[in-house]
C-alpha cells in the first residue's frame, strides 16, 4: 500500500526523469547539426559556399550548434541538481536584494525621477510619447521647406509659414522678409540670378512647449549664379514655430552662416 506521503516524491521523480530525457534529446540534437559542419560534409561546404559568406560562417553555425547543445545540458543540470522543487532564499540573498533595489530607488530619486521612469540611451532625453507626432510633424515641415526651395514651388514655399512669419537670412547676405506672401515673393526673388540651386537639410534638434516649438537644423547649400559666381556655404537654421489649425507653420526662421565660400569655381553643367 502507498502511504499518501509518498506520492509527491514518485512524482517529482517522474517528472525528473522526463525533463532529463527531454534534455538529452534538446542536446543530441544541436549536436547532430553540428557535426556535419564539423567534419566539412560536402553537402555542408556546397550550402555555404552558396550563400556567399565563405567557410568561416559555416564555423560560426557549428559553434552555436555545440554551444547550444552544452549549455542546454549544462543548464539542465544546474537546475535539477538542487532537486525537483526551487529552493527558498535565504535571508541573507533576500536581504542583498533588496538592498540593490532600494540603492537603485535611492539613485533614481536622486536624479529627480522615478523609479523605472523611460530614458532614452541614446541621447539622455526623456521619452514624451506625446510629443513624438509633433516633432514627425516639425521634422517634415523642415524637409517641405528645403524641397520646395530646390523645386523653386513658390505657392507650396508660402503655405509653410504663418501668417505673420518672418524669413531672415544673415550677415553677411543678410535679408529679410514679413509675412508668407512676402516670404514666397523672397524666395523667387533670391533664386532668380542662380543658374542652380541645391539644399541639403541635415541632423535637427527639436523642443516642443505646447502650441509653440524651437529647432535648430545644420544645413548645406550650392550654388552657381548665371554669370558663373559660385555659391557654396554651411549653415544653420533656428527656427520658431507655431501649431495653428493642428498643423506646424514657421513663425520663424533665420539663417545663420557657419562658412561661406564665393570664390571657388563650381564645374559641370546644369541638366534640368
Amino acid at each position: 500500500m502507498t502511504m499518501p506521503n509518498e506520492l509527491p516524491a514518485a512524482s517529482g521523480k517522474g517528472r525528473l526523469i522526463i525533463l532529463w530525457a527531454l534534455s538529452a534529446l534538446t542536446a543530441l540534437t544541436f549536436l547532430a547539426a553540428g557535426v556535419p559542419k564539423l567534419i566539412g560534409a560536402p553537402a555542408m561546404v556546397e550550402i555555404f559556399d552558396k550563400v556567399g559568406f565563405g567557410q568561416w560562417f559555416r564555423y560560426c553555425f557549428l559553434r552555436g550548434s555545440c554551444a547550444g547543445g552544452r549549455d542546454d545540458w549544462s543548464d539542465h543540470r544546474a537546475t535539477n541538481s538542487a532537486g525537483p522543487f526551487p529552493r527558498r532564499p535565504s535571508r541573507a540573498s533576500r536581504h542583498h536584494r533588496g538592498h540593490r533595489l532600494s540603492t537603485k530607488a535611492g539613485a533614481a530619486a536622486h536624479r529627480g525621477r522615478k523609479p523605472g521612469a523611460r530614458m532614452s540611451r541614446t541621447i539622455g532625453i526623456r521619452v514624451r510619447p506625446d510629443q513624438v507626432a509633433g516633432e514627425l510633424a516639425i521634422r517634415a515641415l523642415a524637409y517641405a521647406f528645403t524641397d520646395a526651395v530646390n523645386r523653386r514651388d513658390a505657392a507650396a514655399f508660402e503655405s509653410l509659414w504663418d501668417e505673420n512669419g518672418v524669413w531672415e537670412i544673415g550677415a553677411p547676405l543678410h535679408s529679410i522678409a514679413n509675412g508668407a506672401a512676402s516670404v514666397a515673393e523672397h524666395v523667387i526673388e533670391l533664386a532668380e540670378p542662380l543658374e542652380f540651386f541645391g539644399q541639403q537639410v541635415h541632423s535637427g534638434v527639436v523642443a516642443i512647449d505646447g502650441d509653440q516649438a524651437t529647432a535648430r537644423w545644420s544645413v548645406q547649400e550650392t550654388g552657381r549664379a548665371r554669370n558663373n559666381g559660385p555659391y557654396n556655404n554651411y549653415a544653420f537654421y533656428e527656427d520658431e514655430l507655431v501649431k495653428c489649425d493642428g498643423a506646424w507653420r514657421f513663425a520663424r526662421r533665420s539663417y545663420r552662416y557657419v562658412w561661406l565660400d564665393l570664390k571657388s569655381p563650381i564645374g559641370g553643367d546644369v541638366i534640368g
